[in-house]
């Protein structure tokens, strides 16, 4: 089975509101999000209250890439719904284990 998660780096942010809409009569299944730090990867993404208030105004799942230093600082903050996925780097972890319990736990 093929899924689609459509990209939020590539909104157009003075439209977002129509580009949600039409990603939801499109049926993608997920939204994706990097959260990039700027230690852990080179640059910077999305911050959880820009992602928090996409999610407040759009149903569809979403699949977080975490490219950040210590995955678990960032879990707590982010509006994780059943069906989301979440994608975080092995070597960014303290600890690996507690840190995939914390995932399974939200």
């Amino acid at each position: 089975m093929v899924k689609i998660s459509a990209s939020a780096m590539c909104f157009d942010w003075k439209n977002l509101g129509f580009q949600l809409h039409q990603l939801e009569l499109a049926q993608v299944d997920y939204l994706h999000f990097d959260l990039i730090d700027g230690i852990f990867a080179p640059d910077f993404g999305f911050g959880s209250s820009m992602i928090n208030s996409i999610r407040d105004n759009c149903d569809l799942p979403a699949e977080y890439h975490l490219m950040v230093e210590n995955p678990a600082k960032i879990l707590p903050i982010l509006q994780i719904r059943d069906g989301d996925i979440i994608t975080i780097h092995q070597e960014a972890c303290k600890n690996l284990h507690r840190d995939i319990l914390q995932i399974k736990k939200l």
